[in-house]
């Protein structure tokens, strides 16, 4: 671990017009029994009283809670959050959405893992994900495993979560180097408009999928909650694996195709995307995981059995 920085949490959250949850999270965050962090906000614009909020947090807890304004307005919530990325000196990173409601040892824990990981696999880039229970508007649990919901394995492999990357943002904890990786490929005036894919934290995932490591805590940390402003939906009535759904999929494809070609191509080319950037780098050297992208827009991929 370098000695350059202190061990501390940075918590990045980009907000718009989160008013009607925005108090409850930053409660949660305020009661973590991990205290060795700072919270860094930027609002992508909002219209309602979210920045009235943020401001009155910002005056009660001036040394944990900071209000990153930079007149952007909207700008997007990857490219906020991309923002917030460059912004960022901690040894340690976690994204917050604005209307969850965090158990008051999901930091420690996750923090408690990130040590493991380090002594495991050392310096490398690394990504810590919990587990999260779905919640309806007030809290009442309609899952209490996302995981479990989606019959998610860990040992899934690379390719099925880079294929279909469901993993949520607000479950990270990353180190520095990580990050580091992340921002050298991150435009500081653009942000992530260059690349194709939706949303920093599956950006984040496939940087560390090709390049590190992600470990898995099969712990509910989060009250993941589920309403009609959210920007990310979540289908509770998704009972199929991750796997069986893409299965059930290619076997489709096998006889179509047009949609074959065109139901991976975005997603294929959003990881052959990073790819590429990182391979400029010459960081990491991935010609097995990239061969794997050109054998799906092969269409004799797709007609192995499965």
């Amino acid at each position: 671990m370098p000695n350059s920085f202190p061990i501390i949490i940075d918590i990045l959250m980009s907000t718009y017009n989160g008013e009607k949850y925005l108090k409850e999270q930053l409660d949660s965050i305020i009661g973590q029994t991990y205290t060795n962090w700072k919270l860094l906000i930027r609002d992508d614009g909002s219209t309602d009283s979210t920045k009235v909020i943020i401001k009155e947090y910002c005056r009660l807890y001036p040394d944990k809670i900071f209000f990153q304004e930079d007149g952007l307005k909207n700008i997007g919530y990857k490219n906020s959050f991309a923002k917030l990325m460059l912004a960022s000196t901690a040894e340690y990173i976690s994204f917050s959405d604005q209307d969850d409601y965090w158990h008051s040892d999901k930091m420690q824990v996750l923090f408690d893992e990130m040590q493991i990981l380090e002594k495991k696999e050392g310096d490398k880039p690394l990504l810590v994900c919990c587990d999260l229970s779905v919640c309806d508007e007030a809290l009442n649990e309609l899952e209490p495993s996302y995981f479990h919901h989606i019959h998610f394995k860990q040992n899934q492999g690379q390719q099925v979560i880079l294929l279909a990357s469901q993993l949520h943002g607000c479950a990270f904890l990353f180190n520095r180097h990580l990050l580091q990786l992340c921002n050298r490929i991150i435009d500081p005036v653009k942000g992530l408009n260059d690349f194709l894919i939706n949303g920093h934290d599956n950006f984040l995932s496939v940087v560390c999928a090709v390049s590190g490591k992600i470990h898995f805590v099969n712990q509910s940390l989060i009250k993941h909650r589920i309403h009609n402003d959210n920007s990310q939906g979540f289908s509770i009535a998704r009972k199929k694996s991750l796997l069986v759904q893409i299965k059930t999929l290619l076997k489709y494809m096998f006889n179509n195709k047009a949609y074959r070609q065109e139901a991976y191509s975005n997603k294929i080319k959003e990881n052959q995307q990073i790819i590429k950037a990182l391979m400029k780098l010459e960081v990491v050297k991935v010609p097995k995981l990239y061969t794997f992208f050109e054998d799906i827009e092969n269409s004799a991929y797709f007609y192995r059995k499965y």
